[in-house]
């Protein structure tokens, strides 16, 4: 007795060619379902799975459907020992996925639990002082009106320049060292010689230079207490901010005479609108003026 399948040509031909479009299909389907993960879209990933699923079904009725009409066959052709390794390979791959969407729920409850955490954090961070950007750039400059809510960041430069810059009119920089007075000369070489160096390179050579003392009495100020000292990529940020703003003091006092800073109150008159905020302070050098960057209140941009 031979298989149905070597009776009817055609329907065998037919059967093979249905099993190979689902291969493609399923192979399309699979390759979307990876794209969706880089970047991470929840939607494309649950839509693609559906259809790797449904192509996976579908090979699982054709394997059915050529079980039921070959129930006991007596002589197995290459092509149709083919077939069935084919149709077998496909029904571990249904296992596979339907392993994967397990996965991928559990995935979803996981983020969930993250958010639910994070939102947890926020709050405690608030109790604790550490406040969100938002919050923290009202606190900054609570009645300032802001253009565009990105412009907040302005807020944060303003609060770092300003303690950056305490001190920057005195010729210690208001830091305790040993020794008298400096040169307009030994500034100048001391601009030289540091200019070109790696800021944590130089606290590691010399961690209580004078340099050293700057850096930590800064960090202090311009960091919360309760964000420790952590030597992460912020920290060496920071040190690369208080090398410039330390080089810039160095240079400042170079010059005879020497270089003055001064600050833009807010308030202060700025054509027809106010300034809201003092970004970055100014410089006198002898009779010319480099300019302080400010930020003005209550001007309209165009969105």
């Amino acid at each position: 007795m031979e298989d149905s399948a070597n009776q009817n040509p055609e329907a065998g031909e037919a059967l093979i060619s249905k099993i190979f479009t689902n291969i493609s299909s399923l192979k399309s389907a699979y390759i979307q379902l990876q794209a969706a993960h880089t970047p991470y879209d929840p939607d494309k990933i649950q839509a693609f799975d559906k259809a790797v699923i449904s192509e996976l079904k579908n090979l699982s009725e054709l394997n059915y459907i050529y079980r039921e009409n070959n129930p006991k066959p007596i002589c197995v052709s290459p092509q149709d020992s083919r077939l069935a390794a084919e149709i077998q390979e496909q029904l571990s791959l249904l296992k596979t996925y339907e392993n994967k969407d397990s996965e991928i729920l559990q995935s979803e409850q996981m983020i969930e639990e993250a958010n639910q955490k994070r939102a947890k954090l926020e709050k405690n961070l608030k109790l604790r002082g550490l406040s969100t950007e938002e919050s923290e750039a009202n606190s900054i400059e609570s009645n300032v009106v802001y253009a565009k809510r990105a412009h907040k960041q302005y807020a944060f430069e303003s609060h770092i320049s300003q303690r950056m810059f305490i001190g920057f009119h005195h010729e210690n920089f208001s830091i305790k060292a040993d020794g008298g007075a400096v040169s307009k000369e030994s500034f100048f070489h001391q601009f030289l010689a540091t200019r070109e160096m790696d800021p944590l390179d130089m606290l590691c050579q010399n961690p209580n230079s004078v340099f050293g003392k700057f850096c930590t009495s800064k960090y202090l100020v311009v960091v919360h207490p309760k964000g420790g000292h952590p030597r992460t990529p912020f920290y060496q940020a920071f040190l690369k901010l208080a090398k410039s703003i330390w080089l810039s003091h160095r240079l400042a006092y170079s010059f005879d005479p020497n270089v003055k800073v001064f600050q833009v109150m807010r308030g202060s008159e700025f054509s027809e609108p106010r300034v809201g905020l003092m970004v970055m302070p100014g410089f006198w050098i002898g009779g010319s003026v480099i300019q302080s960057p400010v930020y003005l209140s209550g001007v309209k941009v165009a969105e």
